[in-house]
């Protein structure tokens, strides 16, 4: 997927990831997981204003028209999937030891 607004980093020093869009922070989440859903609901809660080709290219990948499966939970994991795929492997600067 191409032009993801979407960004996401470690938390300089810390355990949690920042979550960006167009470089603007918006969330500081636990987990990759989070900060997608929470980028796919950003980008949900912006249609149909401020609509992205990405909402557009994940419902006629799954045979759909936007409008009618916008609200779906399923269209949104699915979008923050996609949203997600864009994104390199995050590992937090400090990892829990197992077992502690």
């Amino acid at each position: 997927m191409t032009d993801n607004p979407y960004t996401i980093d470690c938390e300089a020093g810390g355990d949690r990831i920042i979550l960006m869009c167009h470089g603007t922070e918006l969330a500081v989440v636990d987990t990759v997981d989070e900060a997608a859903a929470k980028a796919a609901a950003d980008m949900i809660a912006g249609y149909p204003e401020s609509s992205h080709h990405i909402l557009y290219d994940v419902a006629v990948e799954n045979g759909q028209m936007l409008g009618n499966v916008i609200h779906m939970r399923w269209f949104r994991e699915t979008l923050a999937e996609n949203i997600a795929g864009d994104w390199p492997s995050v590992t937090p600067m400090v990892t829990p030891t197992p077992g502690r």
